[in-house]
């Protein structure tokens, strides 16, 4: 009796709890193609580049976005890029490799002189990033 109680009392417990949401994270790179080099992750100096440094590179001509999920539910996840009235819509999925931390490219055209918001949505959990490409000092 004793072990049935024990028994139910774990399964609502379990049933009852919901999981964790996943952590998410974005990391975009501009591609200088003649140059044939990638920039550093742009958001992680937490500052937006101003034109001036942008025109003194070479041109950029596609975005590497990398998303990573850790924890949660395994489910796909929707990236939107919105670059001026242009958005860019990519559905990315899990890894087998590794079902509890995934990361995942996409390679979207790049379109300087314009704003760029980034939003990745797993399940019910949203992350949003935004950089002011504007070409005006």
């Amino acid at each position: 009796m004793i072990r049935l109680s024990l028994i139910i009392m774990m399964l609502i417990a379990v049933m009852g709890s919901a999981p964790a949401a996943p952590t998410l994270s974005v990391k975009a790179q501009l591609f200088h193609e003649e140059a044939g080099k990638w920039d550093d992750d742009l958001f992680a100096s937490g500052k937006t580049p101003t034109p001036s440094q942008i025109d003194q590179q070479p041109y950029a001509d596609d975005l590497l976005i990398i998303i990573t999920v850790a924890g949660g539910e395994q489910e796909g996840a929707e990236l939107v890029v919105k670059q001026g009235k242009k958005v860019t819509r990519r559905k990315l999925g899990p890894s087998a490799q590794s079902p509890d931390k995934w990361s995942m490219p996409a390679l979207v055209p790049f379109a300087p002189c314009e704003k760029l918001e980034l939003t990745l949505t797993v399940g019910k959990t949203k992350l949003v990033k935004k950089i002011d490409f504007t070409c005006s000092e």
